[in-house]
């Protein structure tokens, strides 16, 4: 459905309640692309590779998408020529950090989806 070149299911330590490490507890990899991409089965990733404010979006927004990291955002033109901050934490469609599109670029990654895996208000593991 999907057609995508991997699949990953990421787990937070849940020793250290929303702040803990990370690793990569199952990975399925396409077929065609399995010679070109560094498989990423049970590697540990710091905390600090998704930090605690990027947790918590995570947790509020249980699905994301970004269709291409290298594509520049699109300003918000206001009504009026007025301008003020806008919050689109809670937004589907927003752009994502520079820093969140280049650490994809690092790992290869031109596209995602994410989905969350929470219990309660505490995030468990990324797919």
């Amino acid at each position: 459905i999907l057609q995508v070149d991997r699949v990953m299911v990421y787990e937070f330590d849940p020793s250290v309640a929303g702040t803990g490490h990370g690793v990569v507890k199952a990975e399925s990899i396409a077929e065609d692309v399995a010679d070109t991409v560094e498989p990423y089965l049970d590697v540990h990733f710091p905390a600090t590779d998704v930090p605690r404010q990027a947790r918590e979006l995570y947790v509020r927004n249980q699905v994301r998408s970004l269709a291409n990291v290298n594509e520049a955002p699109i300003p918000l033109v206001f009504a009026g020529g007025r301008r003020f901050p806008v919050d689109l934490s809670d937004t589907r469609l927003r752009y994502s950090s520079p820093i969140h599109n280049q650490y994809l670029r690092n790992m290869g990654v031109v596209s995602s989806v994410s989905a969350s895996v929470t219990v309660g208000v505490q995030l468990r593991a990324l797919i």
